[in-house]
C-alpha cells in the first residue's frame, strides 16, 4: 500500500491518527525510497543525486502521495454535471482554505472549507445543491473563476 493510500484511506475515515501518520509517510518515503519511482522502487537511494536535490523539493512520488491525500481530505470528484465535493475532515483540522484552484474544464475553483454543523455550500452567495455526504457544484455556475465556501463538520 502507497503512502498517498495509505493516508487516503485514514482521511475517509475520519481517523484522528491521518495527521501524524501521513507526515511521518512522506518523510519516510521522501528519505529512504525513491526519486525515480519506475527503476528499482523501494531501494535506499539516499544518495541518489544528491547535487540536485534541495531542501525545498521532493519527489515526484511524494507529489502523487499528496495529490491522493488532498483529493480524500476533500473528497472532490467530476461529476456528470459539475463537481461533487464530499469533505472527509479528521478531528484536529479547524479550516482548510486550498490556495491553489482546481481545475474543471475552463474553470478554475478555489476551496475553502469551512466548521459547520452539516456540509453545505455556497457559490457566490447561492446555497449549491446538497448530495449524499456532500455538495454538488454545477458546472453552469462556475464560470472562469469560482470561489466555493464549503462548511462542513470538523
Amino acid at each position: 500500500m502507497t503512502a498517498g493510500t495509505t493516508s487516503a484511506l485514514l482521511v475517509r475515515a475520519r481517523d484522528a491518527r491521518a495527521w501524524a501518520l501521513t507526515a511521518d509517510l512522506f518523510l519516510d518515503h521522501d528519505k529512504r525510497l525513491t526519486i525515480d519511482y519506475y527503476n528499482e522502487y523501494g531501494a535506499n537511494k539516499v544518495g541518489q543525486w544528491a547535487d540536485k536535490r534541495r531542501p525545498e523539493q521532493c519527489s515526484v512520488t511524494n507529489l502523487g502521495a499528496f495529490g491522493n491525500f488532498l483529493r480524500a481530505l476533500i473528497g472532490v470528484e467530476a461529476a456528470h454535471n459539475g463537481i461533487a465535493i464530499r469533505p472527509a475532515i479528521p478531528p484536529g483540522l479547524k479550516r482548510l482554505n486550498v490556495k491553489v484552484p482546481l481545475r474543471f474544464g475552463d474553470s478554475l475553483v478555489y476551496l475553502d472549507l469551512q466548521p459547520g454543523k452539516r456540509c453545505e455550500g455556497e457559490l457566490a452567495g447561492k446555497a449549491l445543491p446538497r448530495i449524499a455526504g456532500g455538495v454538488l457544484a454545477p458546472a453552469d455556475l462556475l464560470g472562469r473563476e469560482a470561489h466555493i465556501v464549503i462548511r462542513t463538520p470538523m
